[in-house]
């Protein structure tokens, strides 16, 4: 009898060492694509667009290719809107006909170079003025004077 005892005792030990590792593996093997869920939010949250691997849990495959997914829009959304910023960007400090920096920009960037501490010396710069540009444009016409001043420009 104590003899079996023991012998029971010791075969459910290890049947529950077993059962303990195979749960452990089971576990790890759920949590490790989760962590890499949750990375790739965090990422996502800091601007970064990263893509989790597919995992092999059943339950999570439909989830990780949800996010992936989710990914590739916001960043292509991004993309998109980064694009849109620097052409409205590029629309707000240069002129349509010649594509050099209008005005104001001249303004922002020619102050800013004043009031560098490394800036130079001494330099120079040129002024064009068009004489009669009016009279240039109706004899020529728009699109040509347009061009014309793109190529001054």
């Amino acid at each position: 009898l104590w003899s079996g005892a023991l012998q029971l005792a010791l075969l459910l030990t290890l049947v529950g060492l077993f059962t303990g590792l195979c749960g452990t593996l089971l576990v790890r093997r759920t949590i490790r694509p989760l962590q890499d869920l949750v990375e790739q939010a965090r990422a996502l949250s800091e601007r970064r667009f990263i893509k989790s691997k597919i995992s092999n849990v059943p339950e999570l495959i439909t989830l990780t290719t949800a996010m992936n997914a989710m990914v590739d829009r916001v960043g292509a959304q991004f993309s998109e809107h980064a694009a849109t910023v620097e052409r409205l960007r590029l629309s707000a400090v240069t002129d349509t006909v010649t594509g050099l920096i209008n005005r104001s920009e001249f303004q922002r960037r020619f102050d800013e170079l004043l009031d560098a501490p490394d800036a130079p010396a001494e330099g120079m710069f040129l002024i064009v003025r068009v004489h009669d540009l009016q009279h240039v444009n109706q004899e020529l016409g728009h699109n040509e004077t347009d061009r014309r001043l793109a190529m001054l420009g």
